[in-house]
């Protein structure tokens, strides 16, 4: 099978890219002939370009403008579908960059749509209001009103949105990566939203834990992510333990408000920056917990089933898709975003007991082998394959009647 593979970005930044090239390598692996389209848009220096075509894109201001219309991707995209027919096209992000330009040029094609975040449904893709309290309303003047966008970004939204409900019908098969995401497409008027979680490959388990009661966290420092909340808790639980270290692996816009956060806790906070993805579970696996402490509903969080499949216990969020990965008290534990008292409660609790931490560290990768591994969601994307395929020939019929229904009522 031919697979065209579509996303904004190219490069292994993250999480996101990351799961997309493993995706590309699964079915790769399986006989099958894929090819990546992405813009070119660097947002971290240092990345290759992995995909075999790419468009021209942007990550300054005029990102507002190519998001919402890129005549250069709609271009190069007809180029690619010209020279290199696929049977299956896998859309995944592509409101950043690509832009639903691309939509009109994918309606004689087999479309499974991929939605990695909240763009479909939301301008900033976060579904969080500026007060970092979740947002519960369909997208419109709202999105301005409240300060999420401002009055010039909200005019570029709506075209994007408008562009999107015109051609959104050539998505065969739409999925997101949890049950809460389901149904927060589902409030804003999307039918049909398949589930498919994240995978993670299989990965040594965690061999030694430290001798000091160890938390890490991993991932971007951004506003949504709590690291902030994670910081404050520590500092109280450390009152309790004072030989916990909190171990902090990623960067972003947060980062010097976070180092002068933890500047009086001293050597117990170490901030790692950026981390190699090969480099990662060495960094990590001394920790007797990881924390993912995001205020937002996180899509998925593939930092949580990642240290699941190393056998590091999890303290995370109740939000998003957080909570359909940790089973409450068997591989993990699940605390109220935001607020520190609840989780320096918890922190002190596993902390302070190092065979707890190794229990649920046990039990977390004896989950994410059996329920999360690679080959599962392969299978799985194999079969909503065929699934957009049945669907786009379904299209195709109810649109020939209709075209002759129409001819003979002239």
């Amino acid at each position: 099978m031919q697979v065209l593979l579509i996303n904004d970005h190219g490069r292994a930044y993250g999480g996101a890219e990351l799961q997309m090239l493993a995706v590309r390598d699964s079915l790769a692996a399986r006989g099958h002939d894929i090819r990546l389209f992405s813009s070119n848009a660097e947002m971290i220096p240092g990345f290759p370009l992995l995909a075999e075509r790419t468009c021209h894109g942007q990550t300054d201001l005029g990102q507002v403008v190519l998001q919402s219309a890129n005549p250069m991707a709609w271009q190069a995209l007809r180029a690619e579908l010209r020279s290199n027919p696929p049977d299956v096209v896998h859309v995944r992000s592509f409101l950043w960059q690509l832009s639903p330009l691309i939509l009109p040029l994918l309606r004689d094609l087999p479309v499974l749509h991929q939605a990695p975040t909240y763009k479909e449904i939301c301008p900033n893709g976060l579904k969080l209001l500026p007060d970092r309290t979740n947002c519960a309303h369909v997208a419109g003047p709202v999105c301005r009103d409240s300060g999420c966008v401002s009055s010039r970004t909200y005019q570029m939204a709506r075209l994007q949105m408008w562009l999107l409900k015109r051609w959104r019908s050539v998505l065969d098969v739409t999925t997101v990566l949890s049950r809460r995401a389901a149904e927060r497409f589902t409030a804003s008027g999307w039918t049909g939203v398949e589930v498919l979680p994240n995978p993670a490959d299989a990965r040594d388990a965690t061999s030694d834990l430290a001798t000091r009661p160890t938390l890490a966290y991993c991932g971007r420092l951004s506003r949504e992510k709590g690291v902030d909340v994670l910081i404050d808790a520590f500092a109280c639980a450390r009152r309790k333990i004072p030989k916990a270290m909190l171990v902090i692996a990623g960067t972003g816009g947060e980062e010097e408000a976070l180092r002068r956060r933890a500047k009086p806790l001293g050597k117990s906070v170490r901030f790692l920056g950026h981390v190699p993805y090969q480099t990662l579970d060495t960094a990590l696996a001394p920790a007797w917990v990881q924390a993912v402490p995001s205020i937002w509903h996180e899509p998925f969080g593939n930092v949580t089933l990642e240290a699941m499949m190393r056998g590091t216990a999890v303290l995370g969020a109740n939000t998003g898709a957080i909570s359909d990965v940790i089973v409450e008290a068997e591989t993990g534990y699940i605390a109220p975003p935001g607020n520190v008292d609840a989780w320096a409660t918890r922190l002190i609790q596993m902390l302070s007991d190092k065979a707890l931490c190794q229990r649920l560290g046990t039990a977390g990768r004896q989950r994410a082998l059996k329920d999360f591994g690679r080959d599962r969601h392969t299978d799985r994307l194999l079969e909503l394959y065929a699934k957009a395929q049945q669907n786009c020939a379904a299209r195709k019929r109810h649109a020939k009647a209709r075209a002759e229904q129409k001819e003979l009522l002239k």
